[in-house]
């Protein structure tokens, strides 16, 4: 990542070690509100980023892959139902990283349950009606 953006490991002019820390994956969210650290690699759905009121930087030079939201379906399901490629072709593209980091915040931070989430964003779409 470093050569990737131009920035040499181990100088002041780059990242000095001193500036360099490994933290496991859910612990550099703390250590970035904390303060521990500056920046650190997170998942962009992650609702812990709008918990914290963290920030995501723009991946400008396209380094990290992208992880869109696809739906795979079973040959045979597709085969009987070919419509759900097109309810799927107008719910895939709703689900950005900003719609993904909310509906994860009221599972992961707010203690909902993932059932329950979806089915009130598909409400609010429009995709679903009634009670669960």
């Amino acid at each position: 990542m470093l050569k990737h953006y131009g920035l040499d490991r181990g100088s002041d002019s780059g990242v000095p070690e001193r500036n360099i820390g490994l933290y496991d994956v859910g612990a550099v969210y703390s250590a970035t509100d904390n303060g521990v650290c500056t920046l650190g690699e997170v998942f962009a759905t992650d609702g812990r980023i709008d918990a914290l009121g963290l920030t995501v930087l723009t991946d400008d030079k396209k380094f990290f892959p992208a992880y869109n939201v696809a739906p795979v379906f079973y040959s045979r399901t597709l085969a009987a139902h070919p419509e759900l490629e097109g309810i799927f072709a107008q719910i895939s593209p709703l689900l950005t990283d900003t719609t993904m980091r909310g509906l994860n915040l009221k599972v992961d931070v707010d203690g909902k349950e993932p059932a329950d989430v979806a089915f009130e964003w598909m409400k609010e779409q429009g995709f679903l009606t009634g009670a669960p």
